[in-house]
């Protein structure tokens, strides 16, 4: 059975288009910071994959953790809280299962 190099088997069977080019193997993923490491909006948008915009939405909507302002130009965040937002999202999208 000869498949389609433009698409892929999911884990579930379904062959699902692949978009761009795939992955490199020997290519290590992005480093992230240590918990308790404080991180420019630059990195919280590359660990959430949220827009600036959004993250800064959800901030002031109560929903992503604040801010931490260290000068008039300079906002950081704990990446401690960061990890916690996602893990509280990824638990909210399995309906609270672990």
């Amino acid at each position: 059975m000869t498949q389609d190099p433009k698409t892929a088997t999911s884990q579930a069977g379904n062959v699902v288009p692949i978009h761009g080019q795939a992955p490199n193997p020997e290519t290590a993923a992005p480093e992230l910071p240590p918990f308790g490491a404080l991180i420019r909006i630059g990195k919280v948008c590359e660990i959430t994959t949220l827009s600036r915009a959004q993250i800064y939405k959800l901030a002031r909507l109560g929903q992503f953790p604040k801010p931490i302002k260290l000068s008039e130009n300079t906002s950081v965040w704990d990446s401690s809280d960061v990890y916690q937002f996602i893990e509280a999202r990824k638990q909210a999208a399995l309906g609270g299962a672990v």
